[in-house]
């Protein structure tokens, strides 16, 4: 499964910023708002810090804690064959982990 988070602000300000997690540290321009992190683990905690510097007012920061989704699907749904005369197509989902703390589950579909 896919894991990021997507973290935004708004300050008034346009400084130069970083993002500090796991021991990385990320660059970001002051015209930006908003940074997409990807690449993270399933099912984990994440502790995000933005800093400004720059302005020689003093720095900004702040920060934010968050846990990624659990890994749910651990085989890709597959397509259930209908009939050749039906208009809609079933989808089958793997089952959800009991250990899972799930509430929802959110499923965009796209036809091309």
């Amino acid at each position: 499964m896919k894991t990021s988070v997507l973290l935004s602000w708004e300050v008034p300000e346009t400084n130069k910023y970083q993002i500090l997690y796991n021991n990385q540290k990320v660059e970001i321009q002051g015209d930006l708002k908003k940074k997409l992190i990807t690449r993270l683990q399933p099912d984990t905690y994440y502790s995000f810090v933005l800093m400004s510097y720059g302005n020689g007012a003093g720095d900004l920061q702040q920060q934010v804690s968050v846990r990624t989704a659990p890994d749910l699907l651990s085989v890709k749904p597959t397509r259930y064959q209908p009939s050749v005369d039906e208009d809609w197509v079933t989808i089958v989902m793997p089952e959800v982990p009991a250990e899972a703390h799930v509430r929802s589950v959110l499923f965009l579909w796209k036809t091309c």
